[in-house]
């Protein structure tokens, strides 16, 4: 009995199925349907029969599932695949031995004869099938298996190139009738058994065997009484039945029908294998995102479509046609059959997954079979005729039939697991257009498997800027990089991105005993906007070194549950940058007894980095965002460009047009004074100017008497005055009231505040309101 694999051999044994996967890519590649279809049509095969080219190895998958009932008490898997898959590849020999037997055998034993043969390969490969996918599921972690299918298939994508050169050399050389085919066929033969050698090299983890062997017929009805994997079951088939039916036949179509060379079939074939393999990383990726099912829904729902391009395109421009429905093929077929093919073995049970895998795959077979067949007979018996009005012929009807029998699928076999999470189709077509997916999973990668320090802080940094939730799993990763830099840039690119599924992440991470990451990570959950981080945050206030990021966190949230605990830490015994983060918080919640301490400290904090925080804090809260900031990035506007524009409205009661132009002249005279003080460098007297001009724009004075005594007589009145829905402009009339009561200090003022009076006058003018 084989021995549990440690996790060196398993990573020695994906490695070499890698490797193992280019040559039996090319043993595919030599036996390509374009080849085949090519072959029998000088073998001089009818339609019927070509049909039977795709519907006898479907047939052959049927029989998968008596391989599995006679090797389900085998303790070892590999010796049973590895002589099967033998005989299956040898048996290529006899068929590259078909043309020397064609002149004894005539044509018709000859094409029976390539059908048998065919027929015997295809069963023996299908018997070995569930062997190798059982084994191969036992020996790739769960957590790598979406990115090991997805490469393997892209690995295969690349080595199907190889068409191209295989395409051109059987044109070139037709001229010496079949022997090109005898050449490939042999090929096939040494490359496919050279991918058998490789596998015997990889270890084999052990078989679960099931306790007591159960009767036939239980172990029949087992995968079907398996909701889930009967779902899948399900839809597959019919998955199986709609493809077979058109695709059967585009290769004959464009050989015989629109007569092109074999040469270009297989460089369209190869377009769609290079961009399979373009894609390789992105859909795996996706799908250990996401969830399998998910990026199969969105995958089949777009192959759907395919088979109208033949419809429309396939007789007026069939370069273009063939081109086209290959490249976009391509797009999704490698998601389509790597996130079936996972959820096809995710889906089977340990014990019995052999059983289930062959059933799924025979199921499919059996089914999909009869496709071909029965396009095949409607394409015989219709020749010449046509629908709808002659515009479409029996092949366009075909290819329309492929994509109807597509949409039903779709349609009747919603892919919805019970036992597993799966995102919303919608939700990830929403992420994949928020934000450049090619470009988010390339860093993604870039970071996970980025081996120089700089390439990882470099991707954590494009991560960042592209806000997209797509790589939170790989920004969570990269909290345990090595790099403290790395790390720290994790951290803030969750912070950025703020997708809750991080947050427990981050959580645990302010908890760690990591004193490098933890003040980020601390500062990081605010951003988040779930207040049950709240306590958490004020326990954090206790720790001197978190508590400014824990302050900057709790602004950040606006729970006015920490309210108490922000009045507390911006009390004067604090210290300078401790004051003005909790001050700064506070502006944030909107707390209305915060205009007297932030101005207070504005006066007299000696730092002047402090004084613009709680500046810039104050000026957000009180005034607008949007016209602080440009102020601030601006100065112009306040130095000297004419801004003494009368204001465009006001939020009090009109005064009549005669009072409203002394007003407005009043206006202009103290905002043009304002403006020399202020380029003077006189704060105090600019405050007193932009105070009075803010002052009179909102009626409070009526520009005649606009002296400050006059404005403060009336501040009181207004505010009585001011109604419940204008109450906005309450903190705007505060703060004209401290500036004007403290014009007369012997104190001077500063240049935050000759700012933010400027600001209140701007708002004034009716550019926005807080």
């Amino acid at each position: 009995m084989n021995k549990a694999l440690s996790p060196l051999e398993i990573s020695r044994g994906i490695k070499r199925s890698m490797l193992a996967g280019v040559f039996g890519s090319l043993f595919g590649v030599c036996i390509a349907p374009q080849f085949l279809t090519a072959f029998a049509i000088r073998l001089g095969a009818t339609q019927l029969q070509i049909a039977l080219l795709t519907s006898l190895p479907m047939f052959g998958l049927a029989l998968q599932f008596v391989a599995t009932i006679l090797t389900q008490d085998l303790r070892e898997r590999k010796p049973s695949w590895f002589w099967l898959a033998t005989v299956h590849r040898l048996i290529w020999l006899a068929i590259a031995a078909i043309p020397f037997l064609m002149g004894m055998l005539g044509a018709r034993l000859t094409v029976l004869g390539f059908l048998g043969l065919f027929f015997v390969t295809s069963v023996l490969g299908s018997m070995s099938v569930p062997l190798w996918f059982s084994w191969m599921a036992d020996l790739v972690p769960a957590p790598q298996a979406g990115k090991f299918w997805a490469r393997r298939v892209a690995i295969a994508s690349l080595v199907n190139m190889l068409a191209i050169p295989l395409g051109w050399g059987i044109d070139h050389f037709s001229s010496h009738g079949l022997l090109p085919y005898v050449a490939l066929f042999a090929l096939a033969a040494i490359v496919g058994e050279l991918d058998l050698l490789i596998h015997f090299k990889v270890g084999e983890p052990p078989v679960n065997q099931p306790g007591i062997r159960e009767p036939l017929s239980k172990l029949i009805w087992k995968p079907f009484a398996h909701p889930d994997f009967r779902r899948l079951l399900f839809f597959t088939t019919s998955w199986s039945f709609a493809g077979a039916f058109a695709d059967s036949f585009v290769v004959y179509f464009f050989l015989t029908q629109m007569g092109l060379s074999l040469s270009f079939i297989a460089l369209a074939a190869s377009s769609m294998w290079l961009m399979r393999w373009v894609m390789g990383k992105y859909w795996g990726f996706l799908a250990d995102r996401f969830g399998e099912a998910t990026v199969l829904r969105v995958c089949s729902s777009a192959l759907v479509i395919w088979p109208l391009g033949l419809v429309f395109w396939g007789y007026s421009h069939p370069k273009l046609a063939l081109l086209g429905i290959h490249l976009y093929m391509g797009f999704f077929n490698l998601g389509f059959e790597s996130c079936s093919t996972g959820l096809m073995l995710s889906l089977s049970p340990r014990q019995n997954k052999s059983l289930f895998v062959s059933v799924s795959i025979g199921t499919a077979g059996l089914v999909g079979g009869l496709a071909p067949l029965l396009s095949g007979f409607f394409l015989e018996h219709s020749a010449g005729m046509t629908w709808l009005g002659g515009n479409l012929d029996a092949f366009q009807v075909v290819f329309l039939m492929g994509s109807v029998l597509r949409l039903a699928t779709a349609l009747l076999f919603p892919l919805r697991f019970g036992e597993m999470k799966a995102t919303p189709p919608v939700l990830l077509v929403k992420r994949l257009i928020d934000a450049n997916p090619f470009k988010v999973i390339h860093h993604s990668y870039v970071l996970n498997e980025g081996v120089d320090e700089s390439q990882r802080l470099d991707a954590v940094h494009e991560l960042a800027d592209a806000g997209s939730d797509i790589a939170t799993e790989q920004l969570i990763q990269a909290m345990r990089d090595p790099s403290l830099d790395v790390r720290r840039g994790a951290v803030r690119a969750l912070s950025e991105i703020g997708e809750k599924s991080s947050l427990p992440a981050l959580l645990a991470a302010a908890s760690s005993p990591d004193a490098q990451i933890q003040p980020e990570a601390v500062e990081a959950l605010g951003r988040f906007g779930e207040r049950s981080v709240t306590p958490f945050l004020l326990k954090c206030l206790e720790e001197p070194a978190l508590r400014l990021p824990a302050l900057r966190s709790l602004g950040f949230l606006k729970d006015p549950a920490a309210m108490e605990q922000l009045v507390f830490w911006s009390g004067p015994k604090e210290s300078v940058g401790v004051r003005a983060t909790a001050l700064e918080a506070r502006c944030a919640l909107g707390d209305e007894s915060v205009l007297a301490p932030c101005l207070h400290f504005i006066r007299t904090c000696g730092h002047e980095i402090p004084r613009w925080q709680v500046a810039i804090a104050l000026g957000r809260m009180v005034t607008a965002p949007v016209d602080y900031y440009s102020i601030l990035q601006q100065e112009l506007r306040v130095r000297g460009e004419c801004v003494a524009q009368p204001p465009a409205w006001s939020p009090f009661p009109k005064w009549t047009r005669e009072e409203q132009k002394k007003r407005r002249k009043k206006i202009q005279e103290m905002t043009r004074a304002g403006q020399a003080e202020y380029m003077e460098g006189h704060w105090k007297e600019a405050v007193r100017h932009f105070s009075c001009a803010a002052a009179v724009a909102m009626e409070i004075s009526d520009g005649a008497d606009a002296s400050p005594s006059a404005i403060l007589a009336g501040l009181q009145r207004t505010l009585e005055a001011v109604k419940i829905t204008r109450s906005q402009w309450v903190l705007s009339l505060h703060m004209v009231e401290w500036f004007l009561q403290h014009e007369g200090d012997t104190a001077p003022m500063v240049q935050e505040e000759a700012v933010l009076a400027f600001a209140l006058w701007k708002k004034t003018q009716g550019q926005g309101t807080n």
